[in-house]
């Protein structure tokens, strides 16, 4: 059941191509789930490959869709992260200022909240003057860059495929748009953990997404996963077989990890690294 992720989840916007192992969880996600599956303009029918037409229309597809959520890559995320920064650069000086000293401020609040850290004195004044002040010009503009991205509905973006940087997940949380990083495999039907709305630790990749999976590490901080959803080896490769499952059924993955006294799982690169 997909409702640990896609709880009250009207409709997701599938723009990765279908072949890649993330996109096509998603897609299950979306059906399993009763949710509405909707996908950008059609631009080759011969693929699925982001093509370069396909990501010229890109920006107006994700704003026509109005979609709940949408599950991308983290170079998606850089690319629409550059579009933004360079649209602020064209404006105005005094509305650059503006545009830049929200952004900066709610960057910074966010990132400090999540790690625990007192603001200064300048940063509370700040956001205190953006959020609540007369004009409240930040949530004002936040919803106005927010809309005009992905429409009004929008919840927030799922993340895989490579590892999402604070930097960027910061960046988006300024502008309510949050991203929920989730981590897996080909050798572990993708997904072993997800961050949820209710359930989300900046940096992290969350916790197990279920209790019959299991994680610990191995030598070198090396993460180590098992369960029913693990593959068991390679097809016909022995040799490939036994260099990632040991004896007693741990997938080694090759990744560096901790973990936190709350099971929330950071991972710092790969062990051949």
């Amino acid at each position: 059941k997909s409702s640990f992720l896609l709880e009250g989840v009207g409709n997701l916007l599938h723009v990765l191509p279908q072949a890649h192992a993330f996109e096509h969880s998603m897609g299950l996600l979306t059906f399993a789930g009763g949710c509405e599956g909707r996908y950008p303009a059609i631009h080759d029918r011969r693929c699925s490959d982001m093509t370069p037409a396909a990501r010229a229309s890109l920006l107006s597809d994700m704003r026509a869709a109005d979609a709940t959520v949408i599950p991308v890559v983290p170079r998606l995320l850089e690319k629409i992260r550059e579009g933004i920064l360079s649209q602020i650069e064209s404006m105005p000086k005094a509305k650059r200022t503006l545009i830049r000293s929200v952004l900066d401020t709610y960057i910074r609040k966010f990132f400090e909240s999540e790690e625990g850290i007192k603001s200064d004195v300048t940063t509370r004044f700040m956001h205190y003057m953006l959020s609540r002040g007369p004009l409240r010009l930040g949530p004002r503009i936040q919803k106005k860059i927010r809309e005009k991205l992905v429409g009004k509905e929008f919840s927030f973006f799922v993340t895989g495929g490579a590892a999402l940087s604070n930097e960027l997940a910061s960046f988006f949380a300024a502008l309510v748009m949050p991203t929920n990083q989730g981590y897996g495999s080909t050798e572990t039907n993708v997904a072993i953990a997800v961050n949820t709305p209710p359930r989300r630790r900046l940096g992290s990749i969350s916790m197990l997404m279920a209790s019959n999976i299991e994680a610990k590490l191995g030598e070198n901080s090396e993460l180590l996963v098992r369960g029913p959803n693990v593959a068991s080896g390679y097809h016909s490769r022995p040799r490939a077989t036994a260099e990632r499952w040991d004896e007693e059924g741990w997938y080694h993955t090759h990744d560096k990890a901790t973990i936190d006294a709350d099971g929330f799982i950071f991972l710092h690169g790969r062990i051949d690294e």
